[in-house]
């Protein structure tokens, strides 16, 4: 006999949140969790091989690259996904300029409060790191933890640059 748990999960709002692009305001996608940035990443996955096959990494830069396109579609409301590509083509954004949106939008959701805050403490405070980062480090904080995929990344700049 099957015995039942409980009731798990607890439902969330969806997001209302809007942002600025280039002179117009542009709505997150209702739906926007780390979840749904988890999938794209996922969809990733298939290309490390093949980044790493000089024969593919040309393959495997596009698929980078519609990756990233398909992240404007998980970031942006349904409706002013057309009129957020159209202004990412006018202004010259890259892969890098889209992924540090990415960045920015998710940390903005994340830091949305959704209860009360605690008494407790928040624990021992970061250190500022000494290094700098690269000219593609939000692309490559993106695909933290693959870089397979960070060397498909750099060589679809490199080509684009080139």
């Amino acid at each position: 006999m099957t015995q039942h748990l409980g009731d798990f999960g607890t439902a969330h709002e969806s997001v209302d949140l809007t942002f600025g692009w280039f002179g117009e305001v542009i709505r997150i996608h209702p739906d926007l969790t780390d979840l749904a940035v988890m999938d794209l990443v996922s969809a990733m996955s298939g290309m490390g091989e093949m980044a790493a096959d000089d024969e593919n990494a040309a393959k495997a830069g596009q698929l980078v690259a519609q990756t990233v396109k398909d992240m404007g579609t998980v970031l942006v409301h349904p409706d002013d996904v057309a009129e957020f590509w159209r202004l990412a083509k006018a202004n010259r954004q890259g892969i890098e300029d889209i992924a540090n949106l990415a960045a920015s939008l998710m940390s903005g959701v994340a830091d949305r409060p959704t209860l009360l805050p605690s008494g407790s403490s928040d624990g021992q405070q970061p250190t500022d790191t000494s290094s700098t980062a690269s000219s593609s480090s939000p692309a490559m904080e993106l695909l933290n933890g693959r870089p397979d995929l960070q060397v498909a990344v750099l060589r679809a700049e490199e080509r684009r640059v080139g």
